[in-house]
């Protein structure tokens, strides 16, 4: 029994493991959130691409098979990439989010018409599905909205 002692565990496989799993979800984490904002966007060949930190992004795309809650068009909005309901729900989702992003960004989260906000809608939907949007930022006092498109050479 002398001399024998516990033989050291060999962690290596262990870490490559963890580094696999950890990319792995941060590269289905970043195509899911992208998958929620999946829309055509009207082409443009003009604008600018940086971004707030406190920007909201609205999203409005199609819905086929939904429910038909938007001016008669089945579609589908999400605040930052949570879903709405409503149009209650698209006013309450940008003041969460604004006041996230402007406490990120360092400015003080009280006043909501500092709140920059991108609506992002297909080109394939009439405005009717992007105008309960529009009034949720009219709603709130929010005057900097732009509109996402797609830039084209």
């Amino acid at each position: 029994m002398g001399g024998q002692g516990v033989e050291p565990v060999n962690v290596t496989p262990l870490i490559d493991v963890v580094m696999c799993m950890i990319i792995f979800f941060l590269i289905v984490g970043k195509l899911a959130a992208e998958d929620s904002g999946r829309v055509k966007l009207p082409p443009s060949a003009v604008g600018r691409g940086e971004k707030d930190p406190a920007t909201v992004v609205v999203t409005v795309g199609p819905d086929p098979g939904g429910p038909v809650l938007w001016g008669g068009v089945p579609a589908r909005v999400s605040v930052s990439g949570e879903r709405a309901a409503d149009s209650k729900d698209i006013e309450r989702l940008i003041v969460e989010h604004g006041r996230a992003g402007l406490a990120l960004a360092g400015v003080d989260g009280g006043d909501m018409t500092r709140v920059p906000v991108v609506i992002r809608a297909d080109r394939r939907l009439p405005f009717s599905a992007v105008e309960p949007a529009l009034a949720a930022c009219a709603a709130l006092g929010i005057s900097k909205v732009q509109y996402g498109t797609e830039r084209v050479p």
